[in-house]
């Protein structure tokens, strides 16, 4: 006797929602950077800036996005205020990673 495989429940719309702006948060290219750099270490500003060769407003405004999403975390060390992967951050990097793999291959 075949038994039935139980299907995962559908989702409710807050959390389709919830991924959705996720998805939307790492689908630009200087997010996406951002937090390729920030996976390999913790950064500020003028960092990030440098290792991007944008301006100090561009990435404000993307960091910004980034932590109301709940993607990237800070902390202080005296007049410095450094980035970091939050654990979706480190997420949405590895799921970023495994997308680009599998188109490539």
């Amino acid at each position: 006797m075949a038994t039935a495989t139980a299907k995962p429940a559908l989702p409710t719309d807050e959390e389709v929602h919830g991924a959705i702006s996720s998805l939307k948060m790492i689908s630009d290219t200087t997010r996406l950077k951002t937090l390729f750099l920030l996976e390999q270490r913790d950064l500020n500003v003028a960092g990030l800036c440098d290792a991007l060769s944008i301006t100090q407003p561009v990435i404000s405004h993307h960091l910004a996005l980034l932590k109301v999403a709940g993607i990237v975390e800070t902390r202080r060390a005296g007049k410095n205020v450094f980035y970091s992967l939050s654990q979706l951050g480190e997420f949405a990097v590895n799921t970023a990673r495994k997308l680009m793999n599998d188109v490539i291959n």
